[in-house]
């Protein structure tokens, strides 16, 4: 995972257009079950968002940053639009006055979306999971401020999340190991919601990093040598693997965070950008 940011300006303005109206004819309904009817029946409005977050993220999942490991993109709502598991025992009203709202709105593999379990041995995926820290905070329809939750869910757009997450060389990922253990455990809960461990993406990140490591050692066994001493190929490879490297490290390419990560183990901190925040 990576920082996504969610730029607005990229979705079309009758696109914009359509949730905005959406969103104050489903303020007009009262009856619970009108707004859960009139939201199922406007999904549209959401999907036509599809386009716009994909350019957000250069076209990966923004949980998992794959291209094609986790299936087909759904636009998820983040805070989901029905019934929310704010814990293992307690499930609220959920955020319906979210449905149409595109800060709400996140592109998700299929398989990170939905609860599955095709790859995992264990049921992973997020489907209509919101749990709390503390989920006497959680907002409802009538105090809609949500300022005070503390989700366990990573969410991408927020810049501290990528960080408390580590990559192994199998390709799996795990909470980063400098935290509290009772943090690393939430986060582990949270990793296994979002489906970003699962045995067909773990098999994609090991095939990625695999090819990373490749570039990085032939790149320093030719740096390892003095200019003077390198044939002209070696010069020209160490060029090309440069751009390589940074390449791959790039929000443009899947698997950014652990390419970064590995670049960082193996000593090669200049070649690890953040080209997310630009």
């Amino acid at each position: 995972m990576i920082f996504v940011k969610r730029d607005l300006s990229k979705v079309d303005p009758n696109v914009m257009a359509a949730a905005v109206a959406a969103s104050a004819a489903l303020d007009a309904i009262i009856d619970p079950t009108d707004r859960r009817t009139f939201i199922d029946s406007n999904q549209a409005v959401w999907t036509a968002f599809r386009s716009a977050l994909l350019q957000m993220s250069h076209r990966k999942c923004w949980y998992s940053e794959s291209f094609e490991a986790v299936s087909r993109y759904d636009v998820d709502h983040f805070r989901p639009k029905g019934k929310a598991r704010i814990s293992r025992e307690e499930t609220s009203e959920g955020y319906s006055w979210l449905a149409f709202d595109p800060s709400n709105f996140v592109l998700a593999g299929q398989l990170c979306n939905q609860a599955n379990r095709e790859y995992s041995d264990i049921t992973v995926g997020k489907a209509n999971w919101f749990p709390l820290y503390d989920p006497s905070k959680a907002a409802t329809l009538a105090n809609r401020d949500y300022s005070e939750e503390a989700p366990i869910l990573l969410d991408p757009t927020d810049k501290q999340a990528p960080a408390l997450l580590e990559f192994n060389e199998d390709g799996t990922v795990q909470p980063n190991s400098s935290l509290a253990p009772d943090y690393q455990s939430q986060i582990n809960w949270a990793i296994e919601l979002l489906g970003i461990r699962q045995t067909q993406l773990n098999d994609a990140r090991r095939q990625h990093r695999t090819t990373c490591r490749v570039l990085v050692r032939i790149y320093k066994g030719i740096f390892r040598k003095p200019p003077h001493a390198r044939t002209d190929e070696e010069r020209e490879n160490l060029k090309n693997i440069a751009e390589e490297l940074l390449a791959l490290g790039s929000a443009k390419s899947q698997f950014s965070a652990m390419t970064r990560a590995l670049l960082l183990a193996e000593g090669l901190p200049q070649f690890v950008i953040h080209d997310e925040y630009d």
